[in-house]
C-alpha cells in the first residue's frame, strides 16, 4: 500500500511543473478561529487573485495561502493587526516582509522570535522548533497530568517541495471518562499504540509528517503523508474529523475559480489488542468533496466517502484501484463491486450574513429506503445524521475580539456501522466522524475571547450537553457503538432515537485561560466539570472535575470535549 501511494504521488508529480506551497496550519488550531472570523467578515478587497486554496469548509490552510490572503494587507481592527503580526512572525521563510534576524542571539538559537533554529536562502529553508506541554493537576499532592516533549520540523527544498514533521513523546494521565474509553477499547482518543502506566496513565509516541507541492500553475495542491484531517465548518464533523489518530493519505485540492474539489485516498487501521509484535489489519478510505462558492457569502458542497477492506480469499488486501479515479461516483463503483463496502453521501453548506454571522450545517446519509421513511416504520437502516450551527464574531476597539459558536448534532442509531466490523467508519478503534458514535443528540456552545487591553490573553469556554442511548452491557446492540456488527441489531423495525440499555445525559463544561508569554509559549489554566447521568438505576452516575495549570510551547491543548 505504501509503495502504491508513493508511486502514485511521484508519478503525478513528474507530469507537471512543480511549485512549493508551504506546510499547513492545523484544523482547530490557534490560527483557525482567526481565519474563520475573516471568512465571516468577508471584507471588501480581502480576497486576492485566484487560485487560493485556503478554505474553511475543507479546513485546508496552506501557510502560503494564509499569508497571502490574511496577512498581506493592513487590518481594519486591532485583532486583525495582532494576528497578521503573529502570522508574519510565525512564517519568516514565507513572509513578504522578512523578519529581522536578531544579531544578539544565543549562537544559532532563536535568531527569529518563533523558531529555535532557522536557516534560509533564496530557495531553501529549514526551521526547527521545540514542542512542550507540561500540565499539572492541582490537589494534594500536585500531580503531573500531561508530559509532552518533542520537536517540529518544516522547510522547503528549491522552493518546490515542502516538508513537515512533528515527533513527540508523551505521558498522559486521563480523566476518568476518557480512561473508561482506554479500558473498554484499548485506545487513547487521537493516539496509536499505547503503554499503560500506573492506574490511569498512558505512554505513547506521536509522529506526523508529510510532503507537499503544487502542480498545473498552482491549480492543484498535493500532499502525501501521515496527519489528521477535518471537513466542515463546525466544532464537530459528521463527514471526517480529527478525533481519531493520524493516518497515511494522499490529498489533492483543486481550485478552479469559484469551484473547489478535494480528493483523499487513505490507508486506515483496524484494531487488535496491542502486543507490539503483530501488524494491525488494514482498510482504506476514498473521499471526494466538491464545493462551489455560489455567491461571496454562500458555499455549497457535496461529499462522497467509501470505506473498504479486501481481507478475503478473493482479494489481496490492497487498495482497490477502482476508487483511484478522482472524478467518478463511488456509489456506482461500490454497487458494481458487489455492494460490500461502506459508502456514505454528505451535503454541507455555509451562509455568511450581516458580516457578523454564519449559518452552517451538514447532512450525512449512510443508508435509507424512502418507503420505510414515509411509513415511519423505524427501519434500522434508515441511517443518517444532521448538523446545524451558528457563528457570531466581532472585533471592536476597547472591547477586543469575540467568537461565539452554537451547534447541534443528531445521528440515528447504527449510522457509520457495518455488518463487517472492520469496515465500520473508524480508524484504530476510534470514530472517524463524531466521538459519540451514533444514536445521540448533542448541543455545543464554544466561546473564544481576547480582550484588547490584554492582547496576549485568550479565554476559551466550551459547553457540551448530550443525550444518547447506550448498548447493553451483555452485548445487545442498540446502535450506539459503531464498531459492532450491525447484524446483531436489537430489531429490524421500530428503532428509535435514544433506545438502549440506558439513556445517558452528559454535561461537560471546560474553561481554558491561556496567556502567550512569547511567540507560541503559553501559560494555561484549565477547569473541567463533567457529569454523566443514567436513566437505568443499575448504572452509576458520575461527576468529575479537575483543575490544571501548565505551560506549553508550539502545540495545541488536549481536547476533552466528549
Amino acid at each position: 500500500m505504501c509503495k502504491s501511494f508513493i508511486s502514485f504521488f511521484i508519478g503525478i508529480c513528474q507530469i507537471f511543473l512543480l511549485q512549493g506551497q508551504g506546510a499547513l496550519y492545523v484544523p482547530n488550531g490557534f490560527a483557525d478561529r482567526y481565519i474563520q472570523s475573516l471568512d465571516i467578515w468577508n471584507m471588501p478587497g480581502r480576497d486576492v487573485a485566484l487560485p487560493n486554496h485556503a478554505n474553511t469548509g475543507n479546513r485546508f490552510y496552506p501557510r502560503t495561502d494564509v499569508l497571502r490572503r490574511y496577512a498581506s494587507r493592513a487590518g481594519r481592527t486591532d485583532y486583525e493587526g495582532y494576528m497578521q503580526r503573529y502570522l508574519s512572525v510565525d512564517n519568516p521563510e514565507l513572509s513578504e516582509k522578512p523578519i529581522p534576524v536578531k544579531r544578539k542571539s544565543a549562537g544559532p538559537f532563536y535568531r527569529t522570535p518563533s523558531q529555535l533554529l532557522y536557516w534560509s536562502d533564496s530557495t531553501d529553508a529549514m526551521l526547527v522548533s521545540p514542542v512542550l506541554n507540561l500540565q499539572f493537576q492541582t490537589g494534594v499532592p500536585i500531580v503531573m497530568q500531561q508530559n509532552t516533549r518533542g520537536a517540529e520540523f518544516r522547510g522547503n527544498i528549491t522552493s518546490k517541495l515542502y516538508f513537515y514533521s512533528l515527533v513527540t513523546e508523551n505521558q498522559v494521565f486521563l480523566p476518568e471518562f476518557i480512561d473508561t474509553i482506554r479500558r473498554r477499547y484499548g485506545v487513547v482518543p487521537g493516539e496509536g499504540f499505547i503503554t499503560n502506566i500506573e492506574k490511569n496513565g498512558s505512554d505513547f509516541l506521536q509522529a506526523r509528517g508529510y510532503l507537499s507541492l503544487s502542480t498545473l500553475k498552482d491549480r492543484v495542491r498535493m500532499l502525501a503523508g501521515h496527519d489528521k484531517l477535518f471537513i466542515g465548518n463546525g466544532i464537530r464533523s459528521l463527514i471526517l474529523s480529527d478525533y481519531a489518530k493520524e493516518f497515511l493519505h494522499v490529498r489533492m485540492h483543486t481550485s478552479l475559480g469559484p469551484f473547489r474539489y478535494q480528493n483523499i485516498y487513505a490507508r486506515l487501521n483496524g484494531f487488535l489488542p496491542n502486543t507490539g509484535n503483530r501488524l494491525q489489519p488494514l482498510k482504506y478510505l476514498a473521499l471526494h468533496r466538491a464545493s462551489v462558492q455560489v455567491t461571496p457569502k454562500i458555499e455549497l458542497a457535496l461529499s462522497e466517502m467509501v470505506l473498504f477492506d479486501r481481507s478475503d480469499s478473493l482479494r489481496s488486501g490492497s487498495f482497490d484501484a477502482d476508487y483511484l479515479n478522482p472524478v467518478i461516483l463511488y456509489r456506482a463503483l461500490e454497487r458494481n463491486n458487489g455492494s460490500r463496502d461502506n459508502a456514505f453521501l454528505a451535503f454541507d453548506w455555509k451562509w455568511n450574513f450581516i458580516n457578523r454571522f454564519q449559518w452552517y450545517g451538514q447532512f450525512m446519509l449512510d443508508e435509507f429506503r424512502l418507503q420505510y421513511m414515509r411509513t415511519r416504520s423505524g427501519w434500522w437502516a434508515n441511517k443518517y445524521g444532521i448538523q446545524t450551527g451558528l457563528k457570531y464574531t466581532v472585533s471592536r476597539p476597547a472591547f477586543g475580539w469575540l467568537f461565539v459558536q452554537a451547534e447541534m448534532n443528531r445521528v440515528r442509531p447504527y449510522t457509520y456501522g457495518h455488518y463487517l466490523p472492520l469496515q465500520s467508519y473508524t480508524n484504530y478503534n476510534q470514530p472517524l466522524a463524531h466521538p459519540l458514535g451514533s444514536n445521540f443528540r448533542e448541543y455545543l456552545i464554544s466561546v473564544q475571547y481576547r480582550p484588547e487591553m490584554l492582547q496576549n490573553l485568550f479565554v476559551n469556554l466550551d459547553i457540551m450537553l448530550a443525550k444518547r442511548g447506550l448498548d447493553s452491557i451483555n452485548g445487545r446492540n442498540f446502535g450506539n457503538d459503531i464498531r459492532v456488527n450491525t447484524n446483531t441489531r436489537a430489531a429490524e423495525f421500530n428503532q428509535s432515537m435514544f433506545q438502549g440499555y440506558t439513556i445517558q445525559r452528559i454535561s461537560n463544561v471546560q474553561l481554558l485561560i491561556s496567556y502567550m508569554l512569547r511567540h507560541n509559549l503559553f501559560l494555561d489554566a484549565r477547569l473541567l466539570l463533567r457529569s454523566s447521568v443514567h436513566t437505568n438505576l443499575l448504572v452509576a452516575n458520575v461527576k468529575e472535575h479537575f483543575f490544571t495549570l501548565g505551560v506549553r510551547m508550539n502545540i495545541q491543548p488536549r481536547n476533552y470535549l466528549e
